[in-house]
């Protein structure tokens, strides 16, 4: 049985709430009233769906992102449109990222003799087709995924923590990336073992990666990837900022992986830089490196690949070498 917060609950005048009034104050689990107004929230944050809100934090001039607004009003609707809207919000992700990530490394960054190519192979035919069209179908996957989270807040089993203060929010954030890192690695690995990794043979089609090998991947794998949120969501009330931008954090690093690009002046690139010329490698050699951004599990469990392992892939460049 978990309580509101007391940073979430304080100052708002309202008493303790009756078992059955609020589920999200009584605990996990359904609620003796099943109708949405008292789903998964202490009574402190739940405004009832479709009334007005009598509380300040649900004033724009307080949720200058919208988010926070947008979360509640999004536990409220019917499934049809949350598939909708999460499978443009993470269409949206993928088409931007990958197209600003595509001109830094294709235009801009060439141009003003900034990093390098790490593997000069050209892409295979159709593969930039075939990376977009197989991402096309791990959105809509991730898209109808949605369902799961949506239905935890439905059913009282997660919450929302809709008055989460700053630096709340802040600590959310770090851990999420923390719990993203060690997800993805767990689950790299299972995808390399022998029954899982015909489905991981997909990704690994892209001996070259791109921006847009961010997404393709099989059925499977994407469903595994995509769960990355559940287990966070059943054991803390995160804040709707916090959660929104889990797919936003995890995409960015994503195409960092995919850019096969050095984003540094020196060869090999050091620290967060560094991780893709470690996912260019994962790629080139296909057995090591299975992290993402940090290769703190990659050097835990002694897979970590040398770093001049596929220097016979690189472009010629002018930066120096740091390991002269």
């Amino acid at each position: 049985m978990r309580q509101g917060n007391d940073d979430q609950t304080a100052g708002h005048g309202h008493g303790e709430c009756e078992p059955g009034d609020n589920p999200g104050a009584a605990g996990r689990g359904k609620s003796k009233d099943p109708t949405p107004a008292t789903i998964g929230q202490p009574c402190a944050r739940r405004v009832p769906f479709g009334h007005k809100s009598s509380q300040p934090w649900m004033e724009p001039r307080l949720d200058p992102t919208g988010i926070t607004r947008f979360a509640h009003n999004f536990v409220a609707l019917p499934p049809w449109q949350v598939v909708l809207w999460a499978t443009l919000y993470f269409a949206a992700l993928y088409f931007v990222t990958g197209a600003l990530t595509w001109w830094l490394t294709r235009s801009l960054l060439p141009r003003v003799g900034f990093g390098r190519v790490l593997d000069q192979r050209p892409l295979r035919p159709g593969q930039l087709s075939r990376e977009i069209a197989e991402s096309c179908g791990s959105i809509l996957l991730f898209g109808v995924g949605v369902l799961v989270p949506w239905w935890l807040l439905r059913s009282g089993w997660a919450g929302l923590a809709y008055e989460a203060s700053g630096p709340r929010i802040a600590v959310e954030l770090f851990s999420l990336f923390l719990w993203n890192e060690l997800h993805f690695y767990l689950c790299h690995r299972l995808l390399h073992s022998r029954p899982l990794r015909r489905f991981h043979a997909d990704h690994h089609r892209s001996l070259t990666p791109t921006p847009f090998a961010t997404y393709a991947f099989h059925p499977v794998e994407a469903l595994l990837l995509g769960s990355v949120p559940i287990l966070p969501m059943l054991v803390h009330d995160f804040s709707p900022i916090a959660l929104f931008c889990l797919p936003l954090m995890s995409i960015v690093l994503n195409n960092l992986g995919h850019a096969n690009y050095e984003f540094s002046q020196h060869a090999p690139a050091r620290g967060p830089l560094a991780a893709s010329r470690r996912h260019h490698l994962h790629h080139a050699v296909y057995h090591g490196n299975y992290g993402f951004l940090l290769d703190v599990f990659d050097r835990l469990a002694g897979t970590t690949i040398a770093a001049g392992a596929a220097d016979h892939l690189a472009a010629p460049s002018h930066v120096k070498d740091s390991r002269e």
